[in-house]
């Protein structure tokens, strides 16, 4: 028998310190040249004006292993202590957008952010966390070439700390409260797994595989948004007026902003936004299964064939509680505002009014489970090691993961806001950001010895797979909820199924039909990832020099060289993609009503296109010049030199 205990201590200090004279972020729309869109950016990015993190963090292991006969026992605990203090507060000096300069010199913006603490509010969100666990394993030995492994792990996060109460959220959402978090919750993983070797004469079979439930450290980063966003720390605005808010709106003070009930435009009515959760949340958990093969084959190559299946129990999905559905299209999307006066003729898109349940806040987001989504992959592996010192292995991987939300923020309000959707507020499952559809890899290295004391290794690594998916989105807000970037678009199957301004339905179809991603949605909104950006591939050399020195110690010295394709030729080597995981390929400029068949659609439309699309196409923008960005790091060569000592 035998125990291992462990204790760790880790302090981790991390603030985003701008060394600049504070200012309020401004982005003010122009066009260049060509005509083209493009901003003008002054000022403190909005996440950075007040964000700071410290973590401390204890975490306390013990295992203790038995073997009696052919069964060995492990009886373990690892449990973590965190303390928190998240200084998050977006838009801390104001941040504003103006469609022009003469509106910025006026000081007349069309968009004015705003987070203001509130009387006796909390700057900062400090909360501590607990994270308990304990482990029970039996690795049982059947026979020489069988061994099965059964596991039972609970897990139950604690928070110790409730947020601070709002007493008007109870009123204005019944059955929720802002000092409500995940606590307590227990979460069962139990777990089995085997390893076969069954006999099968001059070359040995290898059959592994297993089964169970997973769940990983708690995200406390989301559950910190019920801290940091209670509504009874902060006011927020979160304002957007086409015509402006006024000339000498703006103010380059960070400490004197505009608030509600002074003598500026806002209405009078204090705002604020609250990030909630569901009594009933649970921490991520998932279900996976896998079953690999390794077969010795002919020659010394061993061949391996592996399949990975993972499947949600307790994903995450955020929906908004205070947006109220006014109607739907009549291709089934939601609408959750009014689309009136939102027309903008400088951008040539639409931006809706959203219909706010409750006056007295923007946005209240609810963090909930879903069970949808999954990923798999197929793994077959060929590998060769020669007795005069090469090795060699190559490999291809297939791949599918689907989810609802794919959780890439800190900020709920950004995991929900930028959630590629047909419906805002129930997202359909979709295609994964984190899929890699297909992937080769191979590895050829070799090591030799060309003195007592000098073993030196060279090997060379590629990389080749498909590209990141993404999304095809309006520009504009297709459901008045007054975002301008997260909504699918609708696939027309003819021409009049849609109202086409640029007059150019030839190109549009064109267009869509060279897209398999979009021509096979003829008729529906397109689902979220079905888009591919392009193929990407990579080689990395690197050279490994041993020295053996005295009494088993050794000095090791490494070079590697990464994206060697792009130090051959500036043109190889390259990875494009679009921002954000998704395009905007078409401009929505609202619906048909009979507004617009009397003004601007005199002639486009007629009653009997009531309801439909209003929408506009630039062939220009969809070309891959247009489309795709070169990412800057990732595409260029790298080297790297390592040193390091053993003993």
């Amino acid at each position: 028998m035998s125990n291992t205990f462990r204790a760790v201590y880790t302090r981790i200090r991390d603030s985003r310190d701008v060394v600049a004279q504070p200012y309020p972020e401004v982005d003010i729309s122009v066009t260049d040249n060509n005509g083209d869109f493009a901003s003008i950016l002054q000022g403190i990015d909005r996440f950075s004006q007040a964000n700071a993190l410290d973590q401390d963090l204890i975490e306390i292991t013990n295992n203790f292993n038995y073997i009696r006969g052919d069964h060995e026992f492990t009886i373990g605990t690892s449990n973590q202590i965190f303390k928190f203090r998240n200084l998050f507060v977006q838009d801390d000096f104001g941040s504003y957008e103006f469609w022009s300069v003469d509106d910025y010199e006026d000081g007349n913006p069309v968009g004015y952010n705003y987070s203001y603490l509130l009387p006796d509010g909390n700057r900062a969100a400090e909360f501590n966390a607990i994270q308990l666990g304990g482990y029970v394993q039996d690795k049982w030995t059947v026979q020489p070439n069988l061994k099965l492994t059964f596991g039972l792990r609970v897990d139950v996060p604690i928070m110790p700390d409730d947020p601070t109460f709002n007493s008007d959220v109870p009123n204005a959402f019944p059955g929720y409260s802002t000092d409500r978090v995940a606590s307590g919750n227990i979460l069962w993983s139990p777990r089995f797994g085997f390893n076969w070797a069954p006999d099968t004469g001059e070359y040995t079979t290898q059959i592994r595989g297993g089964a169970g439930i997973f769940s990983g450290t708690p995200p406390f980063v989301w559950i910190s948004n019920q801290y940091s966003n209670t509504g009874a720390d902060y006011g927020r605005v979160d304002t957007f007026n086409p015509g402006g808010l006024g000339n000498g709106f703006f103010s380059p003070d960070p400490n004197n902003q505009p608030t509600p009930g002074g003598n500026n435009s806002l209405s009078p009515i204090s705002t604020t936004e609250v990030n909630l959760i569901e009594e009933d949340f649970k921490y991520p958990q998932a279900a996976k299964f896998n079953l690999a093969v390794d077969q010795d084959l002919p020659y010394g190559v061993t061949a391996t064939l592996e399949g990975i299946y993972s499947k949600s129990i307790n994903a995450v999905v955020y929906r908004n509680i205070n947006l109220g559905q006014t109607g739907t299209s009549p291709y089934g999307r939601p609408f959750y505002g009014s689309f009136d006066g939102g027309y903008n003729s400088f951008f040539g898109n639409v931006t809706g009014d959203p219909n706010r349940i409750n006056s007295g806040f923007t946005n209240a987001l609810v963090l909930d489970n879903s069970d949808k989504g999954y990923n798999y992959s197929i793994t077959a592996e060929l590998n060769k090691q020669f007795d005069w010192g090469l090795r060699t292995n190559v490999s291809y991987t297939y791949n599918r993961a689907e989810s609802v939300n794919n959780g890439t923020s800190s900020r709920a309000i950004s995991n929900w806001q930028f959630n590629e959707n047909k419906d805002v507020n129930n997202p359909r499952i979709g295609t994964a950001d984190f899929e890699r559809r297909h992937r080769i890899l191979a590895n050829v290295g070799y090591t030799f010895s060309w003195a007592d004391r000098m073993r030196t290794t060279i090997s060379v690594i590629f990389d080749g797979r498909s590209g990141t998916p993404f999304s095809w989105i309006y520009n504009g807000d297709a459901n008045a909820d007054g975002q301008r970037g997260n909504d699918l678009l609708y696939v027309p199957a003819s021409a009049d199924e849609v109202v086409l301004t640029s007059g150019n339905w030839n190109e549009l179809n064109d267009w869509i039909a060279s897209e398999s991603s979009l021509n096979e949605y003829r008729g529906e909104v397109v689902p979220r990832g079905t888009a591919r950006e392009p193929w990407t591939n990579f080689l990395d050399f690197r050279i490994n020099q041993e020295i053996q020195t005295f009494g088993g110690q050794k000095l090791e010295i490494t070079a590697s060289m990464f994206n060697v394709l792009n130090f051959l030729n500036e043109d190889w080597g390259l990875r494009q993609g679009v921002s954000f995981n998704n395009y905007q390929a078409v401009k929505i400029e609202g619906y048909v009503d009979q507004d617009f068949i009397n003004g601007r659609g005199s002639g486009l439309a007629t009653s009997d296109d009531i309801g439909k699309p209003i929408v506009n196409f630039d062939p220009e923008d969809v070309t891959d010049d247009e489309m795709y960005n070169t990412f800057d790091l990732s595409s260029r060569w790298q080297m790297q030199i390592g040193l390091r000592y053993s003993f």
